[in-house]
């Protein structure tokens, strides 16, 4: 009964902090109708190498890429889940271990072009916390492409 309990807290907040960066992103809305200034800690937590893969024109079905995500804080993190911003086209490895500081891991992921034109951009929201802790934070990877005709199977 307890893990039910932490998976629907779970989900419940994973629910919560995805609509707000969807409103934030895509309405524009900002607390105290201000954008707040991230810590330090905030910005330095987690980097994303590269942070946007661009794969130029494309005309294969599917694409796939590779992101290092690097621990730059002093305790140890745990990745919880990994959420595209097309879920039903791509789909993710997200690594199954604690990142130490200083370490670093691979974050895979492919995404499916068929029925795809034009420019086309995915998002990867990767939700994580600091061992021990109950406070989730989040960075993103960004990908771009250019279909210039559906490919199909």
């Amino acid at each position: 009964m307890k893990n039910n309990l932490l998976d629907i807290k779970f989900f419940l907040l994973l629910f919560v902090l995805l609509q707000g960066a969807f409103i934030s992103l895509f309405v524009g809305v900002f607390p105290n109708g201000e954008p707040q200034e991230k810590s330090d800690e905030a910005v330095n937590s987690v980097t994303v190498i590269p942070p946007v893969i661009d794969f130029g024109t494309v005309s294969e079905t599917t694409v796939s890429g590779t992101v290092e995500l690097v621990n730059n804080l002093s305790e140890t993190i745990v990745l919880k889940c990994a959420v595209p911003s097309c879920t039903s086209c791509t789909e993710i490895d997200l690594p199954e271990q604690d990142i130490l500081p200083g370490s670093r891991v691979s974050l895979v992921f492919r995404t499916d072009m068929s029925g795809k034109m034009g420019d086309v951009r995915n998002s990867i929201v990767v939700m994580y916390t600091k061992k021990g802790d109950d406070y989730v934070s989040t960075f993103t990877v960004l990908t771009i492409a250019k279909v210039l005709s559906a490919p199909t199977e």
